[in-house]
């Protein structure tokens, strides 16, 4: 993440992160969800997450067009003064924080990868240590 989006993304309130954090994670898996809304034009790449919370609207910004990582390249409260645009000056930092991002991608590619592969290895020998270990299911047994 561009420094401070991190903290910017961490400040968000509670509830509004718990929600960003569930979208995160949906567009890790490729799972749809509701709150996630795919740019377009000159912020095609970008995937928004909007939030309303209380009297305003949160938005998180995503890149998910590489295969082994996520970038989230801006996270904040809603400036937009014309209902749901963009600000020219948000959409700039946004074509320039996506750039940044494939940059990014390109130079660490084959770390990015490494540590996929590493993580996926992971969560399959949990998974199938938790089925090795799950108790036999006798609800199916012939009686």
């Amino acid at each position: 993440m561009p420094g401070g989006v991190l903290r910017d993304y961490q400040a968000l309130p509670e509830t509004v992160l718990e929600q960003a954090n569930i979208a995160t994670t949906a567009l890790q898996n490729n799972v749809p969800n509701k709150d996630l809304k795919a740019l377009k034009e000159d912020l095609t790449g970008i995937t928004e997450f909007r939030q309303d919370f209380k009297d305003d609207t949160y938005r998180v910004y995503y890149v998910v067009k590489f295969e082994f990582a996520l970038y989230i390249i801006e996270a904040g409260i809603k400036k937009s003064k014309k209902g749901g645009a963009i600000p020219r000056e948000q959409r700039a930092r946004l074509i320039s924080r996506r750039k940044d991002a494939e940059a990014d991608y390109r130079e660490r590619e084959s770390a990015l990868r490494a540590a996929y592969e590493a993580r996926k290895k992971r969560r399959d020998s949990k998974r199938k240590g938790s089925d090795d270990n799950a108790e036999p299911d006798d609800t199916h047994k012939p009686k």
